[in-house]
This record gives C-alpha cells, structure tokens and sequence, in this order.
C-alpha cells in the first residue's frame, strides 16, 4: 500500500485502486512511480479549477484503458499458457451453451410443477451462474489477475452486464412484459450466491496445504 494512503485525498485513492487493473509484477515495479506522478498532476490542477480535474481524469482512465491491457497481454506473451486458456474457454463456452439449453428445456417442462417465484429463481440462477463462471474462468485461466480478485471481478462485471441488459429490456419492451420484482430478486439473489460460492473456493485455494 502507498504510503499515506489513508490521508490521500479521494481522487488520489481511487486511482491507487485503479493500479489493481495492472499486472501484480506492473504494480510492484512502477505503481509507486505512477500514483506519485498522479499526485504531482493532481496538485498542479488546484489553480486551473474543475475543468483541469476533468481534462486529467479523462487523461488518466483513457491511458488505463489503454495500457493496462497491454500489460496483461504483455504477461500471457512471456508465457506459454494462452493457447491452453483459450482452448480451456472454447470448451468451456460449449459446455455452458449445452448445459443452459438442456436445463432450458428441463425447467419448460417442470415450470407448471412449481411455484413461479421458485420457478425464475432456478432460471435466474442458471442464466447467473454461466454468465459468472465464464467470466470467472476467462479472467482466472489467462492469469489477468490473482483468483480471489478475479471472484471479486466477476462479480462487478457480471452485476454491471447484467444491469445494462435489464436497463435495455425496461427501455424497449412493454410495461406489462417486463421482469417482475421476483424476477430482479430471483437475479440479485443468483449473483450473491455465485459470489459466495466462488469467494470461498477462493479462500481454501489461498490456504497454504496443512502440514503432517
């Protein structure tokens, strides 16, 4: 952690957490050198006003958008392991669109047997779980970034992913044939659960192995 973290101001905080979309190797090297230029830049911003602020924030996440991918694909290069990632996510991809259409017509089927709010919970929880674990795997078998932050990952790109689509679901179909409040809980509570799974999978992985 930088030094004097904890008494930065906001702007300078939220770009140190911004470094975590770097590599860990990255971080180490050059995140000290690049939160203090950040620093150095936000200082000489307090006479220009918010407009300079503005011009430096747009700067500054355009350069993260930019350069932080590189850096990741810059890691897979020196390895050997991208072409095992990405036949690990082709398979992966095959196996869920399988698993979503058999369970699709499994539930078609038992729908008429069980209560409508049980019914989308099993639905939202298998569309969730895919949708997670694909990113979860993508994220985790190309190396971007350590398991437990690549739980932590999933889940706010799965959240956001998820949010965009039922904001363009609500903006372009009918009122009356929008999700229902049990359809956005039977999601909200899919994604908690996804996180809680994977989160303390993650947890036993870090465990170092016990010792006889």
């Amino acid at each position: 952690m930088i030094s004097g973290y904890r008494h930065a101001p906001f702007s300078q905080k939220l770009y140190s957490l911004f470094l975590i979309l770097y590599p860990a190797e990255f971080r180490r090297e050059y995140g000290a050198h690049m939160a203090q230029l950040f620093r150095d830049r936000w200082r000489e911003t307090k006479a220009s006003g918010g407009a300079s602020r503005l011009r430096l924030w747009m700067y500054t996440l355009l350069d993260l958008i930019q350069s932080a991918p590189k850096e990741h694909l810059e890691k897979l290069r020196k390895g050997d392991s991208i072409m095992r990632a990405l036949k690990t996510i082709g398979l992966a991809i095959i196996i869920y669109v399988v698993a979503f259409v058999v369970t699709g017509m499994f539930l078609e089927k038992m729908r008429t047997q069980m209560p409508f709010f049980l019914g989308s919970l099993i639905d939202a929880i298998v569309a969730v779980g895919i949708l997670f674990n694909l990113i979860f795997l993508i994220l985790w078998s190309t190396r971007l970034m350590p398991v437990a932050r690549a739980v932590i990952a999933s889940g706010i790109v799965s959240a956001l992913m998820l949010g965009i689509f039922l904001a363009i679901i609500g903006s372009i179909v009918p009122a009356n044939a929008r999700p229902s409040g049990g359809a956005y809980l039977s999601i909200v509570l899919s994604l908690f659960v996804w996180f809680i799974v994977h989160w303390t999978w993650a947890q036993r992985k870090a465990q170092p192995p016990a010792t006889v």
